[in-house]
């Protein structure tokens, strides 16, 4: 008998007899517990189909057959298929259970039976293994069928099948190629076909195991289209274990196919579901994904699959809450730092790693990781790519083209990433510059990392790209966020550590100086100064004088110093303590500068911190100068500042700043100081008083005015020149004008007056010649004031003066005078105001005081009888007020006080006072 096909012994199989019914019974006992589990498991999907009497009854005679295949005599291909004919009918059973037991019964016999499997693996011509020729075509097709079977159990028995088959072939070529396209359709197409869970993982597993590892790659390549697509459907699966699977076979792919410039023409395919699925909410998952992209990105692809999906999976991962993510993918991109071509970029230039200027800024990134473990880790393999790399000649011109190793293998490690860094910094810059802008913390966050590390490894192979990186930090530094904003600040202690103050100077004062520069973008650029400056206290670096002098002009400028925004001023003195600790002496030729700068900040108003800081600082800028107190140094300077104040004082408006420096820098001079510029001082007061200056200036110089004169140590500078300061300067503003305003400098004029009379700045003989003095007006200037109109508060301040004055003055009040003053007294004892009323009976004391006891009896008369009816006024306060003016009165003139007051007494309701003044004379 010749040799017969497969397909010849089948037929003739199905035309045999039956076995004895005796075998087939202890076939059926055999098998008849698994049945039963498997009808269970199977549930209520897998009742019979309508023929189920003929499938059942086929399914029991199968059952009866059952026995190991290691029993048969013969072991040829026909023998086995003999035995498994009516198995492999119940493949194409109309019935569900016959089918899934025809698939289980396959597998236990042929490929789980330890005893088959040891004889059929040298049953073969020439002792191979019978396996691959009872795993054919009339086999696999029927069970590769089971994979889109409507059962779940099926498609699950069928899957079983082929992973056994799969573990006993020793080439799966044909499983393969009977397989994947049954997978593809089940879980690859465009609507996945398969609802379960496990049975998409099973198929994933299938395609990950022995399967594709043991199939000749030529038919694994010819089949990579139906394995992308499944991959592509398992990364977006919703199961997570799928996903996960998935990612490992991904990894796997490079050895399953064993071509990279095939699989590379699928990876962006591949790439584009791994960016989908980065926002997953199962850390393993993305580890895994992360994973995947490292296998990928080993092939080498295009810069441009880099750049457009591998980037926005790292910036996913980056500030990933995870560690276990940022771990992964710093490891990764380590790997991919590694990757050097055959040939440069850059044409003739040095030898530079692939994908360097996309990774590495995300790699810096890594090293201010926020756990500990993972920058050190990152730092480590940082330097240990870079020696790796300047081993095979990166970074070193030439290096690499005549097989001589690099000069540079051996250079310190930190080295090494300086080149690297410094290689990149353009692209580094750019990438700041972009995502600085964006509106996205995670963004703004990186970009200040990066920045910070770039910074602190090129160290002054920065200098070249300041132009640049300067105004980069000077829109982040005043980011919302602190984490950024204490980043860029680094940033700019490294730049002044390490670059020459030459290369950023410049670059600063033209921000500052811009005349469309905004309040905001001005403080800005303070805050990158004082950081640069407080760089170079770092490393002791030097400034030359032209450059120091241009910044000190700058700072003193009226626009940077006089802008009134709480965070310029933080900011100057914060650049000024800086500059004195970075360059101390060298500070001196611009000393005068600061201290303008200063006095501006001493100036400042509900602001006692920055002014007590400004104090303080001057103090320490008088001891960089060679002073032993703030005062001398303030001495020195002075003149030249009250110069330059004189010479603007007449431009002055409310805005200005000047009037500011000028107030602080009269309380900074001793009185020897002021006394010696006495006519500088005074000429500034006369100009800002002046009746067609702005109320605000003239205000605020009455207030300072006032200040002064309260100021013991200092007020005495106008002792000397009395008469003239009260002429000049105190009395012009408060002359009677018309309007609200007019009364409002009236009001702080008279309080000043009033505090000069009271601070005794002037002797009662001078004050005898003022009063005398027709063209002075003092008096009359009073007494319109004691008229005023507008505010109550002027006429009590007018009292006050009137007090002060006659106490100076005391007996060498003229009669004249006398009988000026007590009338207009007598007509504020019946002011609307009790407090006014009360001021004037203390104003009369001060006037009684001034009388002598052969004063006339006539005047005595007329101020008695002009006080005494308040002596019964319903105000216990002004009765009492009024009754001391009497009593003191009584002391010098008896006879007429007592006259009137028995005139009096029975006019009045209350007589307790009268009788008081009268029962002490």
């Amino acid at each position: 008998m010749g040799k017969q096909s497969v397909d010849e012994i089948w037929a003739s199989l199905k035309s045999s007899t039956m076995k004895k019914a005796s075998e087939a019974m202890s076939g059926v006992r055999s098998a008849k517990a698994g049945l039963a589990s498997g009808a269970r498991r199977e549930g209520k999907g897998d009742s019979d189909d309508a023929e189920g009497g003929i499938g059942s009854e086929a399914s029991k005679q199968g059952v009866a057959e059952e026995k190991s295949l290691s029993e048969l005599g013969d072991l040829s291909v026909e023998g086995v298929m003999a035995a498994l004919r009516r198995d492999v009918n119940c493949l194409t059973d109309a019935n569900r259970n016959t089918r899934r037991t025809g698939a289980e019964r396959l597998r236990r016999r042929l490929l789980e039976d330890d005893k088959f499997a040891e004889k059929a693996g040298k049953a073969g011509e020439g002792g191979e293994s019978l396996f691959p020729s009872l795993l054919t075509d009339a086999l696999l097709v029927p069970m590769t069928r089971l994979l889109n079977d409507q059962a779940e159990k099926c498609r699950e028995a069928a899957l079983l099948f082929a992973k056994a088959a799969a573990e006993v072939l020793p080439n799966t070529s044909l499983l393969f190629q009977r397989t994947v396209p049954a997978v593809k359709a089940r879980v690859g197409s465009d609507q996945v076909a398969e609802p379960s869970e496990e049975l998409r993982l099973w198929m994933i597993q299938l395609l990950r195991g022995e399967m594709s590892k043991k199939c000749d790659k030529s038919h694994v390549q010819a089949y990579i289209s139906e394995i992308v697509a499944v991959v592509v459907k398992g990364l977006d699966d919703p199961f997570h274990e799928v996903k996960k699977e998935t990612c490992r076979l991904v990894e796997e792919l490079p050895g399953i196919v064993a071509n990279d410039a095939l699989l590379l023409e699928h990876a962006e395919s591949i790439v584009k579901g791994i960016v989908r699925n980065m926002a997953h909410p199962h850390n393993k998952v993305r580890v895994l994904l992360v994973s995947a992209v490292d296998a990928l990105v080993g092939l080498r692809p295009d810069k441009s699959l880099v750049e457009k999906y591998v980037v926005t999976i790292l910036h996913e991962s980056m500030f990933d809450k995870a560690h276990q993510v940022r771990e992964r993918m710093y490891d990764s991109i380590a790997g991919w730092l590694g990757m050097v071509g055959e040939s440069s970029d850059a044409g003739d230039g040095p030898l530079v790693p692939i994908y360097a200027e996309i990774l590495l800024p995300f790699y810096l990134v890594g090293l201010l990781d926020d756990e500990p473990r993972i920058s050190e880790s990152s730092r480590l393999k940082l330097e240990s790519v870079c020696k790796a790399n300047s081993e095979k000649g990166c970074y070193s011109q030439g290096a690499g083209k005549d097989g001589e190793a690099p000069t540079m293998a051996a250079a310190a490690a930190e080295t090494l990433v300086r080149q690297m860094t410094t290689h990149h910094l353009k692209h580094i810059t750019s990438i700041c510059k972009r995502d600085l802008a964006e509106w996205t913390t995670n963004k703004n966050l990186s970009a200040s990392r990066l920045l910070h590390k770039a910074t602190e490894i090129s160290k002054s192979d920065m200098e070249p790209y300041l132009d640049v990186v300067l105004p980069i930090l000077c829109n982040a530094v005043g980011n919302e966020n602190e984490d950024i904003a204490q980043y860029i600040v680094f940033s700019t202690h490294h730049i002044g550590a390490s670059c020459s103050p030459d290369s950023w100077v410049c670059i600063l004062l033209d921000s500052l100086n811009n005349p469309k520069s905004s309040v905001v973008q001005r403080a800005n650029a303070l805050v990158v100064l004082a950081g640069l400056v407080h760089g170079c206290s770092l490393s002791k670096k030097e400034i030359k004088e032209e450059m120091l002098a241009s910044l000190a002009t700058t700072l003193a400028s009226e626009e940077i110093r006089g802008a009134g925004h709480y965070a310029i001023n933080t900011q100057l003195l914060s650049v000024i303590i800086n500059l004195l600790q970075a360059f101390g002496e060298q500070c001196r030729p611009v000393s005068q500068e600061l201290y303008h700068v200063l006095l501006q900040l001493q100036a400042l108003r509900n602001d006692e911190h920055l002014q007590g800081g400004a104090v303080e600082v001057t103090t320490k800028l008088a001891q960089v100068c060679g002073y032993d107190c703030a005062a001398s140094f303030a001495s020195d300077h002075s003149k030249d500042l009250i110069h330059i104040l004189c010479g603007t004082c007449n431009e002055w408006t409310k805005e200005s700043p000047d009037q500011f420096v000028f107030a602080a820098l009269i309380f900074n001079c001793s009185i020897e100081v002021l006394s010696g510029l006495y006519e500088q001082i005074t000429k500034v007061f006369a100009s800002c008083l002046q009746q067609d200056r702005d109320p605000h200036i003239r205000l605020e110089t009455l207030k300072l005015l006032d200040r002064l004169l309260e100021d013991q140590d200092r007020n005495g500078f106008v002792a000397q020149h009395s008469k003239a300061f009260l002429a000049e300067v105190l009395l012009p503003p408060a002359v009677w004008q018309v309007g609200k305003t007019a009364a409002s400098i009236r009001f702080h004029a008279i309080v000043a007056i009033g505090t000069f009379f009271r601070q005794k700045l002037m002797n009662s003989a001078e004050l005898a010649h003022v009063l005398m003095d027709d063209q002075m007006q003092l008096l009359p200037t009073i007494h319109s004031s004691l008229e005023e109109d507008y505010y109550a508060d002027t006429r009590l301040s007018s009292c006050h003066t009137l007090e002060a004055l006659l106490l100076v003055i005391g007996t060498k009040l003229t009669n004249d005078q006398k009988r000026l003053v007590y009338p207009e007294l007598l007509k504020r004892l019946d002011d609307s105001t009790d407090k006014v009323r009360i001021q004037a009976c203390v104003t009369l004391e001060a006037f009684v005081a001034c009388l002598t006891s052969d004063y006339c009896e006539t005047n005595t008369g007329y101020i008695l009888k002009g006080v005494l009816i308040h002596m019964d006024d319903t105000n216990p306060a002004v009765q009492e007020a009024v009754c001391v003016v009497v009593e003191k009165l009584a002391r010098i003139k008896p006879g007429v006080t007592r006259g009137c007051l028995h005139e009096v007494r029975d006019q009045h309701r209350g007589v307790a006072y009268i009788d008081r003044v009268l029962g002490m004379m």
